[in-house]
């Protein structure tokens, strides 16, 4: 099975293209108003695929990790991952609280 990921546009098994905002992850699930358009068509996915891989190679520059944090200071790296924590606890945080049992 073919399965191509671009951030939040999957094309998979070239019969199915799902686009939208919902990640795999209790906040998408649980706290967040989120939305997907999945489409099961071949015709489709195919030429959306086409399109997709002409962006990539035509738009885009890769970023492998080891050249992204190559560049970085040891305190870039520190504040970088305690954004990401602090991030990551406000919006555990914002779910708890806001959720009904």
């Amino acid at each position: 099975k073919k399965s191509v990921v671009h951030a939040k546009i999957a094309v998979v098994d070239d019969i199915w293209t799902t686009i939208g905002s919902h990640d795999l992850n209790f906040l998408s699930t649980y706290g967040l108003i989120e939305m997907n358009i999945d489409i099961l068509d071949k015709n489709f996915t195919a030429s959306f695929n086409h399109e997709l891989e002409g962006i990539m190679q035509n738009d885009c520059i890769q970023i492998l990790k080891d050249d992204y944090s190559k560049n970085k200071s040891l305190i870039e790296k520190i504040t970088e991952w305690l954004a990401y924590q602090a991030m990551r606890f406000s919006l555990w945080t914002l779910v708890f609280i806001t959720s009904k049992k």
